[in-house]
């Protein structure tokens, strides 16, 4: 098996100056037609150049408190509020 054979090709993309409020709004939907989420977005240029990638996991980093280290200990935080936090929903 190859990687064409399972990988996506329709796929949501973010420009570079989108907000991190925009990019989470992408993430916490699930894709209707194949029931998966979102854990990385591509961000690419005004010519559709790849110019990087921005993960959730990018996002939780950034936000992260600097007092909590680990995130293990954090476990009263509901995932579900921070999304709701970080776009504005919530």
């Amino acid at each position: 098996m190859l990687a064409r054979d399972i990988m996506q090709t329709e796929f949501d993309t973010l420009s570079p100056g989108d907000t991190i409020a925009a990019a989470v709004r992408h993430f916490k939907p699930v894709d209707g037609a194949n029931r998966r989420r979102v854990f990385g977005l591509m961000v690419t240029d005004e010519d559709d150049h790849l110019a990087g990638m921005l993960s959730m996991y990018d996002i939780l980093l950034f936000i992260q408190p600097k007092h909590a280290p680990i995130w293990g200990e954090m476990e009263d935080v509901d995932p579900s509020e921070l999304y709701d936090r970080i776009s504005g929903s919530g």
